[in-house]
């Protein structure tokens, strides 16, 4: 960067700078009064006049020259590259514009954000540039450019709209100030590129966001979890302070609800184990047939103190999947006491296998109870959503996880005829080998 030479400095000091004119004209005024007489002995007043105006200028000039004008000139010459360098090395955009609000000039960074040349938007309406956020308020102060609202000229940062070249809208900081140029008003416009600053603030805002729901759902699981262990708790409890007072120990009966009991804090414990630590698949040639007819045999007892028939239209087949032995029991047995569930008074479960012609193994697990809610339908698989007085509303979000860990789809709706109906589609070892990873 230039800086402003000493030799330049004693010239921007008024009195000093009219003191070294005067001794300059002097000087050259005197020498000529000297010469005159021995160059033009004779001459006429008049001659002597235009001859000693002649010499004088003629000295004078350069001398003014070299002493003033030149200093001078090279200190504004510094003064306008170290403000043009400022201006080109800038980090923000800096635009100027006249009172008509056309461009005056554009730097390197101006170009760089709105991805436009300087040539380009020389002489341009800045409003091609920036439009103001809606419902922004003006101000008395101000620059005003055409289709460009009000914005305060006092250095203040406001928040616009800007448009890069191709279109692309972005924020920006923008604050105006006003100058003259030649007796007219113009104005100076910086620029700052805001998109970064709202990505991370609208990063920090979901990051608040899933943390607010993130501790939602932890307060939301102690109250399950507190709800669910209790009733089963008090049900023991009290079946323990009966026996005591009878003095006389637990009959059978006894025992068998609280042996219930604790099975039933043991799913609820299990629910939501699985729910917050999902274990990873143990993948291995495992055939849906065999393990529906497991399922049945694990609920049978409960679906014919029910009165529930269990019907399973199988294929002719095996049907083999690459999946978690432990974990698709699981998914298929909550389908199943789900839909048992739904029919305390009796009814009919039955679980479709077929395989599709796209590669596709479906299971469709229908049933005659009184189907899905319609308010409960759109969050059947959200967590601690549950119709049940009892549920605690994580096995089908479990289920669902599951389908998806395997590479599959769990979906619900209600059939035309009644009752819901819940579709498992999982892919065949060979169509999934051919799915893109």
């Amino acid at each position: 960067m230039r800086r402003i030479s000493e030799a330049t400095v004693p010239f921007l000091n008024p009195v000093r700078m009219f003191l070294t004119v005067l001794a300059i004209i002097f000087v050259g005024e005197t020498s000529i009064m000297i010469l005159i007489p021995v160059i033009l002995p004779s001459a006429p007043e008049p001659l002597v006049a235009v001859a000693d105006s002649f010499f004088l200028t003629l000295m004078a000039s350069p001398l003014l020259w070299w002493v003033i004008i030149r200093p001078l000139r090279s200190l504004a010459l510094a003064e306008h590259a170290r403000a043009a360098s400022i201006v080109d090395t800038a980090a923000d955009g800096i635009i100027s514009i006249d009172e008509q609000g056309l461009i005056l000039s554009f730097n390197p960074a101006a170009e760089e954000i709105f991805d436009y040349r300087a040539d380009e938007v020389v002489g341009q309406p800045a409003s091609m540039l920036v439009r103001a956020q809606p419902g922004a308020s003006s101000d008395a102060d101000v620059r005003r450019a055409p289709d460009l609202v009000e914005l305060p000229a006092d250095g203040r940062n406001v928040e616009v709209r800007g448009f890069r070249k191709g279109g692309q809208e972005l924020p920006l900081a923008l604050s105006v100030s006003e100058f003259r140029l030649a007796k007219r008003r113009a104005g100076t416009w910086i620029v700052r590129d805001l998109t970064e600053r709202k990505r991370y603030e609208r990063q920090q805002h979901e990051r608040e966001v899933v943390r607010s729901e993130h501790m939602a759902a932890i307060a939301q699981m102690a109250t399950g979890v507190a709800h669910e262990l209790r009733n089963p708790l008090t049900s023991v409890k009290m079946l323990v302070q009966g026996s005591r007072k009878q003095a006389a120990g637990l009959s059978s009966a006894d025992l068998e609800i609280m042996e219930q009991e604790i099975h039933r804090m043991e799913r609820c414990v299990q629910s939501y184990l699985d729910y917050a630590r999902p274990p990873k698949p143990e993948r291995r040639q495992v055939d849906l047939v065999t393990l529906i007819e497991r399922t049945f045999a694990l609920v049978n007892r409960r679906a014919t103190q029910q009165q529930v028939a269990l019907r399973f239209t199988r294929p002719p087949t095996p049907v083999e999947v690459n999946a978690d032995w432990d974990q698709m029991q699981q998914l298929l047995l909550n389908l199943a006491l789900n839909a048992l569930d739904m029919l305390p008074q009796g009814g009919a479960v039955e679980f479709s296998l077929v395989v599709g012609t796209d590669g596709q193994v479906e299971l469709r697990v229908f049933d005659t109870g009184p189907g899905i809610a319609p308010d409960l339908l759109p969050r059947l698989f959200e967590p601690f959503v549950t119709s049940k007085a009892t549920g605690v509303g994580l096995g089908l979000v479990v289920s669902r996880r599951i389908a998806e860990d395997h590479g599959g789809t769990l979906t619900a709706g209600n059939r035309p005829e009644g009752g819901a109906c819940f579709v498992l589609r999982i892919p065949t070892p060979n169509f999934a080998s051919k799915s893109p990873v």
